[in-house]
């Protein structure tokens, strides 16, 4: 959601890691083709092993758009039928094939799922942050002359029709994932904190499982092979 602390959370981050090992990507703005999965065209920025790497974006923030095109397009089409006549049909070259956005949902959510499972067995350890702020709090921010007037993925913030929607795909999103961590962004500076300390345990989570597999694997190689009590007697049958 925007203007919900994710900039100012980052910045602090930035203060207390270590920069060189910090990287932030904004792999925003993609449609991704019809025969793509939706996650593809982000592979192009992934961590390096050691690194730390913080999405702005990312799948998820195009399979809302997604979603939200599909979700806002019934109230549009029934508008534009009103207005236009039989011979006059509206045609949108980017229209979406699928009717209804929660199977859509579903369909997406089960190919991500698959793309992180497998980010996971190749030692990538994912954090999936959800910063929220109430309605209340997002019409204030939106009137502060410092917000960004460029919303991220065209989406009218300022619309309570669009937010109430918004806020039920969002639930439906985080109900059917239990992997995601919930952050108030109601108070930036406390959403900037708890955001912190969940990269930073995550961080020390991660360090400790591989101090634990290199142990593994190093008792492992030096573990002296059994000798095989079979063997032994064919050699004292060869030597009589």
């Amino acid at each position: 959601m925007e203007q919900a602390g994710k900039g100012t959370a980052v910045k602090q981050l930035r203060q207390w890691v270590d920069p060189r090992l910090l990287k932030v990507e904004a792999t925003v703005g993609h449609a991704p083709l019809s025969y793509q999965p939706i996650w593809q065209v982000h592979t192009g920025a992934m961590p390096r092993h050691g690194d730390v790497m913080v999405y702005f974006g990312n799948w998820y923030a195009d399979l809302l758009y997604n979603v939200m095109r599909i979700a806002t397009s019934n109230n549009e089409d029934k508008e534009d039928k009103k207005k236009q006549s039989k011979n006059q049909k509206h045609i949108d070259k980017n229209a979406l094939p699928i009717a209804k956005w929660q199977a859509y949902l579903q369909q997406q959510l089960a190919e991500l799922k698959a793309f992180e499972q497998d980010l996971i067995a190749n030692h990538t350890r994912l954090l999936k942050c959800w910063f929220h702020v109430d309605m209340e709090t997002l019409h204030s921010r939106l009137q502060d002359s410092k917000a960004d007037p460029q919303f991220l993925y065209q989406i009218d913030w300022n619309s309570k029709t669009v937010i109430e929607k918004f806020n039920e795909v969002a639930a439906t999103l985080l109900r059917q994932q239990d992997d995601w961590i919930i952050i108030d962004g109601d108070d930036k500076s406390a959403a900037a904190d708890d955001f912190c300390h969940e990269v930073l345990h995550a961080m020390q989570m991660a360090l400790v499982s591989s101090r634990t597999s290199t142990t593994e694997s190093a008792e492992k190689n030096h573990r002296p092979r059994q000798k095989n009590p079979n063997q032994k007697l064919n050699r004292r049958r060869l030597n009589r």
